[in-house]
């Protein structure tokens, strides 16, 4: 950079075909590559609210019949399928539950916000909700492998800057590193992993589930000098397009352009979470889990989904990542809308399985 702006006088050592800082510059003012990548991807993704269809029989004529009692929690509607005469209540997601709906979405988002599992149970019975703290733990476990399970379907729209970097956090006195990788215009989460290591860490599968999850390859990759991420994002993200990957390693808090500064927030967001977070089995379980190394903690895979669809971010303008990508989100609740289509959709897999 000099004093009539980008400029580069003589190739470097990697060759003329090497890319410099003023191509790179071109790229980003002209937004060549968000153009290229606009084109790879297909339309945004809208989630529809919860509708009412009969659980047995999938008719949508269904209409009130009376309310469901329970001493623990408040009555749940009840409803009648015009066509089979059954009786039902609840939403798929919510099927078989004591609690409304409701009552477990806002156990969810006081449980990600940062209280523990005791703190919920206690303002929940404010309300007159009786709820163990062991229950909202099992709430935890469950929606969290079922809402990412489903993230991974929804095909965010992602633009040509992405970053990569790690975090140290301890569950359990056992101290373990994340691994993601955001996307710089939207700030929403690609692809992570929890590895027990850091300088022995290989992130290539990593690289290539966020690859696979957004349908381009990145134009400029942003990390620290970690070894390991250089032979990684050359495999992983080959040239498209007849240009080469822009790999910037030298990061300067300082330096817009070489700097992680958009993925520092979510750093603070699990450091503040995890720090007192206690009772997380750091077993391995390749069911559930993203990828198919390292354990992945409950309460870290529901921080990147409450990241990525449900926290409003300053940086976007008050929208979240997934609202910035082209993902909406419809009815009154979010958490809510997306548990059902997550269940709605795991019940048409399973029928197609069987199938």
């Amino acid at each position: 950079w000099g004093r009539s702006g980008w400029c580069a006088t003589a190739p470097t050592s990697k060759g003329a075909a090497a890319l410099f800082q003023h191509v790179v510059a071109v790229d980003v003012v002209l937004g060549r590559a968000w153009d290229a990548a606009k084109k790879m991807m297909r339309k945004g993704v809208k989630l529809a609210a919860p509708k009412v269809r009969c659980q047995y029989c999938g008719f949508k004529g269904c209409i009130g019949h009376g309310e469901r009692k329970n001493v623990r929690a408040p009555p749940r509607q009840r409803h009648m399928c015009k066509r089979c005469g059954r009786t039902f209540s609840g939403t798929p997601g919510f099927k078989g539950r004591h609690y409304s709906s409701k009552v477990i979405a806002r156990a969810l988002r006081e449980y990600v916000s940062g209280l523990s599992a005791q703190n919920v149970a206690y303002v929940l019975d404010g309300d007159g909700i009786k709820v163990h703290r062991s229950t909202v733990q099992r709430w935890i476990e469950e929606y969290s492998s079922l809402l990412w399970g489903f993230s991974l379907a929804i095909r965010p729209f992602v633009g040509y800057r992405w970053h990569c970097d790690e975090v140290f956090f301890k569950i359990l006195g056992a101290g373990r590193w994340l691994f993601a990788v955001m996307d710089s215009r939207t700030r929403f989460i690609l692809a992570w992993d929890v590895s027990d290591t850091k300088m022995a860490y290989k992130p290539l599968p990593l690289f290539m589930a966020a690859r696979k999850l957004a349908g381009v390859v990145p134009w400029v990759f942003v990390t620290d000098g970690l070894q390991a991420f250089q032979g990684a994002a050359i495999k992983a993200f080959k040239k498209a397009g007849g240009f080469r990957l822009v790999h910037v390693r030298d990061i300067h808090l300082k330096n817009k352009f070489n700097s992680n500064n958009v993925y520092e927030r979510l750093n603070g967001e699990i450091v503040a979470r995890t720090k007192t977070a206690r009772g997380f089995n750091l077993a391995h379980d390749p069911e559930r889990d993203r990828l198919l190394g390292g354990g992945c903690p409950a309460l870290v895979r529901m921080c990147v989904v409450h990241h990525n669809f449900f926290r409003p971010h300053s940086g976007l303008g008050g929208k979240t990542p997934a609202e910035a990508a082209g993902i909406s989100i419809g009815g009154e609740d979010k958490h809510v809308t997306m548990i059902w289509n997550a269940a709605v959709r795991a019940k048409a897999d399973a029928k197609a399985g069987a199938a």
